[in-house]
């Protein structure tokens, strides 16, 4: 009887039952929605470890998955501080009134 080959393809599909091609494929799939949806690219990568199992021509093969996905960028926030370093999201009374163009009086305890 002869003795069946496995090529990289067939060891793949085998190993965990089938489950490291099917999260391979998962991850495959997020990886692309990722690039579609934020530019930049990203990657899926199967490494395979081989080893030795005793003695002889026994050996171990273990696959293992990595990916990465494309930077997402974080944007800027726009916010007001005061002399504490608080932050805030309104101006100050004073700010206010200059960005609406209004009469401005400073703020006495504010340095300029």
């Amino acid at each position: 009887m002869a003795r069946r080959k496995y090529d990289v393809t067939g060891i793949l599909a085998r190993h965990s039952e089938g489950r490291t091609m099917e999260d391979a494929g998962e991850l495959l799939a997020r990886v692309v929605q990722e690039v579609v949806r934020y530019g930049g690219k990203g990657k899926v990568t199967i490494d395979i470890e081989v080893k030795p199992n005793g003695e002889g021509s026994a050996i171990k093969i273990e696959p293992k998955l990595k990916h990465t996905l494309p930077a997402r960028t974080q944007g800027e926030s726009f916010y007001f501080s005061d002399e504490d370093g608080s932050l805030f999201r309104d101006p100050p009374a004073d700010e206010a009134d200059a960005l609406l163009g209004r009469n401005v009086v400073t703020h006495p305890t504010r340095k300029e």
